[in-house]
């Protein structure tokens, strides 16, 4: 009977100033550049482009597994989701009426 494979040990974990150096780039710099950079008709496809990137690089990530998205689901303080939602229509319609 064949040796079963060897499993190669697991990644180290990649550092913390990293993960949010990349959590900034693809999910603050990279909307602004884009949306002060770009037409208006091609904003929704470099922002979906930037995005689709994001989330192959999150599914690259050593460590990840998707069902970590919906582990602790229940202790979401749906208030505060609620309120910032809110805050975020709010400021988005004030600046709609401002330009």
């Amino acid at each position: 009977m064949p040796a079963m494979a060897e499993i190669a040990p697991p990644a180290p974990p990649l550092p913390r100033a990293r993960l949010r150096a990349e959590f900034l780039a693809f999910f603050v710099a990279a909307p602004l550049v884009l949306a002060l950079a770009l037409p208006p008709s091609a904003m929704f496809p470099a922002l979906f482009a930037v995005t689709a990137l994001g989330l192959v690089l999150l599914h690259l990530t050593p460590g990840f597994r998707w069902s970590d998205l919906t582990t602790g689901i229940g202790r979401i303080g749906w208030g505060v989701v609620l309120g910032v939602a809110l805050a975020t229509l709010a400021v988005g319609y004030a600046v709609v009426q401002i330009t």
